[in-house]
């Protein structure tokens, strides 16, 4: 599973609030595993130096001693997965969620993973032109930037 391609994909929603493009943001995972229906709410935090360091030791702590080379690559991503988010999800979250390394399916790991990452991914990445934003809703409205005759007046008297 290509984490990186998947945090990719998703397209970030620049609201007013609640987004991506803050530094802590709350999103809702709803995942069914074998007739059993996980839902609730995440907090994500965006890391920082200290905490890279903290998920480093975090999944070197699940690898018990066990030498990384000698663990398949899928297991060594799948403890950095859990390692992250031990260290980036806020600890209030939903009851089935408070230990995460006990759920007995991965994809739910897998899911709430892809949204912190993505949650990385945007408030790292280049933030919207707010002009550019603007541009697109008048093309939207249908005006396209052009000043109507009594807008225009108005704009010589500011001008």
């Amino acid at each position: 599973m290509d984490i990186d391609k998947l945090a990719a994909e998703q397209s970030p929603e620049p609201t007013e609030g609640n987004s991506r493009y803050n530094e802590v943001w709350t999103f809702h995972i709803e995942h069914e595993h074998a007739g059993e229906k996980l839902v609730g709410s995440f907090k994500n935090r965006i890391i920082n130096n200290n905490d890279r360091l903290k998920i480093g030791n975090t999944a070197a702590r699940m690898r018990e001693g066990v030498p990384y080379e000698s663990i398949d690559p899928a297991t060594r991503e799948f403890q950095q997965a859990l390692a992250h988010l031990i260290v980036s999800l806020d600890a209030e979250r939903p009851v089935w969620a408070k230990t995460l390394g006990s759920l007995k399916d991965d994809n739910v790991i897998w899911a709430i993973y892809t949204e912190v990452v993505s949650h990385e991914a945007t408030f790292r990445g280049p933030r919207p032109d707010p002009k550019a934003h603007k541009e697109d809703q008048r093309k939207q409205d249908g005006k396209s930037g052009e000043l109507v005759a009594g807008q225009a007046g108005a704009a010589a008297a500011v001008g």
